[in-house]
């Protein structure tokens, strides 16, 4: 056998051989490499695949993107303009109408209202836009309609009541910062509700006493219906709802002993805002008078009857008249009752042993609503 002779180089394989980190051997680029290429069927079919992909992420993109819109649109608090304080079935009442109403009552005031009226507070001021408004639209609603002739001429009557031409008036109204127009629509709008009254309400023929017990009627029945929602605080403070501290307050009782309603704690609380010569008052206190009899016991529960009213005396022989035996506490000022923005009356606020509002019933109160919230256990 004959010897190799090793130092002979081998014969050329016709490719070159190189080997790499992974063992990979090519053909140094002598041989060209086939592009994978697609059928146009398949490309087609891929294209079509593409375009699906892109509308679902465009369509969910779209969707997702009305759902937030919708969210935020049907929001009813989304567009509500910075400074309104109220919403009365979709009117705003802005936080430069509290400043006005009570400009214009200092106004008025000054122009010779007797000492013992007193500037409504901010949150008072706001009831009292409330209530009007209420008052105003159900007026509207029943196609009443004031001329401009109308408020002109209730503008030179209110006037003349002071002596003054209107270009007088309006330099005393510049002193508040209000104007005439002001006036104008502070006017429109009592005007329109007594024009209101006077056609719809019933109250033709009635006495002064009749007439008012009719129009507090009214004006508790269009409260009641009223969406109204509380935006913010108007200066007090916000109105007590259900689930809020009942804000605390000390009267005198008509026998001059001091209730204070924090000193109530541990026991449920009524309180019942009332008047003597309101009618549904008359109507709901043999009720609260009968159970309070019949279930009070020391520690138990409480009422407390706030007479809006400050003639001591018509309240003692009223509450004499009716045997009313819990504590009755005229609200001399109206702080209670401002504090508690109460118009409508009447009106009951049950608070349980902690201190919390649970239930505000405007109207008359039954015999099952007290039960419920001052017996049960």
């Amino acid at each position: 056998m004959n010897k190799t002779d090793i130092t002979k180089a081998p014969p050329n394989p016709g490719f070159e051989v190189e080997i790499t980190s992974g063992g990979r051997a090519h053909d140094g680029g002598q041989t060209p490499r086939v592009a994978l290429t697609l059928s146009p069927a398949r490309a087609a079919a891929k294209a079509r695949a593409r375009r699906r992909t892109t509308l679902v992420i465009v369509a969910s993109a779209l969707l997702f993107g009305a759902i937030i819109l919708w969210a935020w649109l049907s929001n009813p608090n989304t567009l509500v303009p910075s400074d309104a304080v109220t919403r009365v079935n979709g009117e705003y009442i802005y936080e430069r109408d509290i400043t006005r109403e009570m400009d214009l009552e200092r106004a008025v005031k000054d122009l010779g209202k007797p000492a013992t009226v007193t500037t409504p507070t901010a949150a008072l001021a706001l009831e009292n836009l409330i209530s009007r408004l209420v008052q105003v639209q159900d007026a509207e609603k029943a196609g009443v309609v004031i001329s401009e002739a109308d408020i002109e001429n209730a503008l030179a009557t209110f006037s003349s009541q002071f002596r003054l031409s209107t270009e007088q008036f309006s330099v005393v109204l510049s002193r508040y910062n209000c104007t005439l127009a002001d006036m104008r629509a502070s006017l429109r709008d009592a005007l329109l509700i007594s024009r209101h009254i006077s056609q719809n309400v019933a109250i033709s023929g009635k006495t002064a006493d009749e007439k008012r017990a009719i129009t507090n009627e009214w004006q508790t029945r269009v409260s009641q219906s009223a969406r109204i929602d509380r935006l913010k605080p108007a200066g007090s403070g916000p109105a007590p709802r259900v689930g809020s501290e009942a804000p605390d307050f000390t009267l005198t009782d008509i026998d001059g002993n001091e209730v204070q309603l924090s000193a109530l704690r541990g026991r449920p609380v009524m309180i019942n805002f009332w008047a003597t010569w309101c009618p549904p008052c008359r109507s709901e206190i043999p009720d609260i008078v009968k159970l309070y009899k019949t279930t009070h016991k020391e520690g138990s529960y409480e009422i407390l009857g706030i007479a809006t009213q400050s003639d001591n005396r018509t309240i003692k022989s009223f509450a004499q008249e009716f045997g009313m035996t819990f504590p009755i506490l005229p609200d001399v000022d109206s702080r209670t009752t401002s504090l508690y923005h109460v118009l409508p009356i009447p009106t009951s606020f049950f608070i349980d042993k902690e201190g919390i509002i649970r239930d505000v019933h405007i109207g008359v109160v039954d015999s099952t609503t007290m039960e419920k919230w001052l017996l049960a256990k």
